[in-house]
């Protein structure tokens, strides 16, 4: 049996057993291979060396250096530890996805909560101004009278009535009550006209009944109706 020695960077060898023992070649922890084997062991590994481990004193010089010659067999290469090198890189690259997501989480939240924000403050300007709006309601909202004819013997023909919406908001229902009026004063009938879905800055005309009899007409708001004012 021949076997082949191994310090960590040159290797040595074949030497046989006898050789082995007679030059001292060997220690507990030298590489060995020979045939038959499938890996680099040490020699305090292998049961057939374990008797010239005990056999040969430490040596006291550096043992010369060996020319290798030709063998029919090749020892199997030396598998040596890979370098920690990739594991940092993969480590590090890691932490930084870790940071950048907790940092997007963070971001993300962050965004949201000044949206839920801006939102309320939003809110709250909006029920403000309608409260402001639905105060001065009469201030906004206003009818108007287009020109009418009066008859020789009475009677008010041609009358449109017109209401303008100066709010931002559309107003569901506005009533306009309108009184004829008699010569001596007294209201000879009254009408009233509905305006539905009157658009925000907008104006709406709606032309009257005529009355066989009055001299005048009276008119004015009676109710105002706005889902989005909460009318």
């Amino acid at each position: 049996m021949q076997y082949f020695l191994h310090d960590g960077q040159d290797q040595y060898g074949p030497f046989t057993l006898d050789e082995l023992r007679s030059q001292s070649l060997l220690k507990p922890d030298t590489l060995v291979w020979c045939e038959g084997m499938t890996e680099w062991l040490k020699a305090s590994h292998i049961e057939e060396l374990k008797a010239v481990l005990k056999s040969v004193p430490p040596p006291l010089v550096k043992p010369p250096a060996i020319t290798i010659p030709g063998t029919k067999a090749s020892p199997a290469p030396l598998m040596l530890q890979p370098a920690s090198s990739g594991f940092a890189a993969w480590k590090a690259i890691a932490i930084i996805v870790v940071v950048l997501v907790l940092a997007y989480a963070g971001y993300a939240v962050y965004d949201k909560q000044q949206q839920e924000n801006q939102e309320q403050e939003r809110i709250v300007r909006e029920e403000s101004l309608k409260k402001q709006v639905r105060d001065n309601i009469r201030a906004y909202v206003q009818a108007g009278n287009s020109e009418y004819r009066i008859s020789v013997l009475g009677g008010v023909y041609g009358l449109s009535i017109t209401v303008s919406n100066q709010t931002e908001y559309l107003l569901d229902n506005v009533r306009v009550l309108i009184r004829y009026i008699k010569a001596n004063g007294e209201t000879w009938k009254e009408e009233t006209l509905d305006f539905a879905l009157v658009p925000p800055n907008n104006k709406m005309t709606l032309r009257a009944p005529d009355s066989d009899r009055g001299t005048s007409v009276d008119y004015k708001i009676v109710s105002i109706k706005s889902e989005a004012l909460g009318l």
